[in-house]
């Protein structure tokens, strides 16, 4: 990671306070995944074309999210049968600045994503009176069916466009947790372009160029596929693989040595 850091140096940062404008909290988002090796490779290109978010010195701060769901993974199936129009809800904590909220986020059947979030005193209390009013107003969740399911931890590179209103989110070394079992995807990279409206951005033509393809992976799914073995996921076993084979490249070993998904 000391080797990102420093590429990041080289980009001009902009703080949370300019980045009012470019919140997106209705959006499209385009998705990518690519190894972690070629990171270095990718930011170096971008460094003219995008301000870095800097949070307290830090430009890859740290983000904690714990996703919530009914017993039957409800949120999970609508997201594994295509349904549009779903909803995913999530506490998420910002590690360097201790700032929590309680989000919803909610899928379209325009493929907008449109998030509505209030801020929490402590993410670790779950769902209170406060929280299950706010579930009520913004969707059609029964709040008292919902529990903590997946924990995930991660860092966050936030680029943002000064010429349009786009924002690059750039995660790396991902862990999870659902309190019985980790797996951990440091090899690996998921990198999301958010948009006002969809256009040809500046990483979206450097993917192309270094022959990424567009790759749409959900972190929840790919946390509950990874650590519930029971979970049906018929649907999600053609994404699995091509990660796999991520994984199995950076290690050069086995396809289900450390990090690999269940397939």
């Amino acid at each position: 990671m000391q080797g990102i850091l420093e590429i990041l140096k080289g980009f001009q940062p902009i703080t949370l306070e300019e980045i009012g404008k470019v919140k997106l909290m209705d959006r499209r988002d385009t998705k990518f995944l690519f190894p972690a090796i070629r990171l270095p490779e990718i930011l170096e290109e971008l460094t003219t074309l995008y301000r870095v978010l800097e949070v307290r010195e830090s430009r890859a701060p740290r983000y904690e999210t714990v996703y919530y769901d009914t017993p039957e993974f409800f949120s999970f199936y609508q997201h594994h049968s295509k349904h549009l129009n779903r909803y995913k809800v999530r506490t998420r904590k910002y590690l360097d600045t201790d700032d929590s909220f309680f989000e919803i986020k909610f899928k379209n059947n325009h493929g907008r994503t449109i998030k509505e979030r209030i801020k929490i005193d402590d993410a670790s209390t779950g769902i209170d009176e406060r929280v299950k009013a706010f579930i009520r107003k913004k969707s059609t969740l029964d709040a008292s069916l919902l529990e903590p399911k997946l924990r995930v931890q991660y860092c966050r590179i936030t680029l943002i466009n000064p010429e349009e209103t786009e924002r690059v989110t750039i995660d790396c070394n991902l862990q999870y947790s659902n309190g019985t079992h980790q797996k951990s995807y440091q090899e690996v990279i998921i990198a999301e372009v958010k948009q006002d409206h969809h256009s040809c951005s500046s990483f979206e033509r450097l993917m192309r160029k270094k022959k990424i393809r567009e790759f749409s992976i959900s972190k929840y799914c790919l946390g509950i596929v990874s650590l519930y073995g029971h979970v049906r996921h018929n649907h999600f076993k053609p994404k699995i693989k091509q990660l796999n084979k991520l994984v199995y490249d950076s290690h050069g070993n086995s396809e289900h040595g450390p990090g690999a998904a269940r397939v």
